[in-house]
């Protein structure tokens, strides 16, 4: 009678945790193909944003030697090197101030703990971006918004308010009995000797969360250090150190986007910076200079791009 309860019960476990794999397995498929699609089609080599295949029939490796060695439009190898280095340093003192905040709240009993934790969850309720005037505001204040010390800016605003994410690593110092914090108190150390040399060895797996979360969370922010200027207002040559600079880089830009859209061959100087725009926008009303005539040649008159 037990024998047969016994493979009752192990053939009913043996099911569940069939369907429960079999739906892991389907799960892990769908998060996983986008990812290996976007993977391939980076060694796409067809021409073009949009094709009439889902995977590409051709495969080269050019895509990657262009973007990491023509650095006309875009210099890619500069923008992840500043990306890294900025990932790299925002990663450790991220990480430092993250368990240190931790491990005080965890381990250590003082006045207003508890409406500090409090305030902690509810600024979490917002996001960042509502500081960023503040922020910058104060960085301008302190001269780091010009030249190299940028890096250094980011750096603090990315790892600053680290201390405030506290609450998975502290749940994790709480599972690790307090006896051990008490014996080595008992044998003479410090606090920082309880931290880095009893408490950090035991929490390993706490410590590699942290350093991954510090870490992507600065390099999850490359494209909007490029990538937030409408394709049209993108400098063709890098930044620019003027306004003059700056509207010589949009007037270039426009030409390309012509050049490229549209086959039309113009000098950069030739055309006004609005001109060059109402044609992209199919609404040249311009006849003096020959303008409408060529852009009746390239585009339609009510057509946008």
């Amino acid at each position: 009678m037990n024998g047969k309860k016994y493979a009752s019960a192990k053939r009913k476990r043996l099911i569940n945790n069939t369907v429960v794999h079999v739906i892991l397995a389907i799960l892990a498929v769908i998060w996983v193909f986008p990812i290996l699609w976007v993977i391939l089609t980076s060694f796409r080599a067809e021409k073009g944003s949009y094709v009439s295949t889902f995977f590409p029939q051709s495969y080269t490796l050019d895509n990657y030697i262009k973007l990491f060695t023509d650095t006309t439009i875009l210099n890619f190898p500069q923008m992840f090197m500043n990306t890294l280095f900025i990932s790299i340093c925002s990663c450790i003192l991220a990480t430092f101030y993250t368990l240190a905040v931790s491990y005080c709240l965890s381990r250590l009993r003082f006045r207003l703990r508890k409406p500090y934790m409090n305030m902690a969850m509810i600024l979490g309720l917002f996001p960042g971006f509502m500081s960023m005037i503040a922020v910058y505001f104060i960085l301008k204040a302190l001269g780091l918004t010009e030249g190299n010390l940028i890096r250094v800016a980011l750096i603090l605003v990315y790892s600053g308010g680290a201390g405030l994410g506290f609450q998975i690593a502290k749940g994790f110092f709480d599972t690790i009995p307090f006896a051990i914090d008490e014996a080595a108190l008992l044998d003479g150390c410090t606090r920082w000797q309880i931290f880095s040399k009893i408490t950090l060895p035991l929490s390993k797996p706490i410590i590699i969360y942290t350093v991954l979360t510090a870490f992507m969370s600065p390099l999850a922010g490359f494209h909007l250090r490029k990538g937030n200027l409408p394709c049209e207002l993108r400098p063709v040559h890098g930044g620019h150190r003027s306004v003059e600079d700056a509207g010589e880089g949009i007037h270039r830009q426009l030409v390309h986007q012509l050049r490229c859209r549209c086959g039309a061959d113009f000098h950069p100087h030739r055309h006004s910076v609005s001109e060059l725009t109402e044609v992209l926008r199919g609404r040249c009303v311009r006849s003096g200079e020959g303008l409408m005539a060529h852009a009746q040649t390239w585009l339609p008159m009510n057509h946008k791009i």
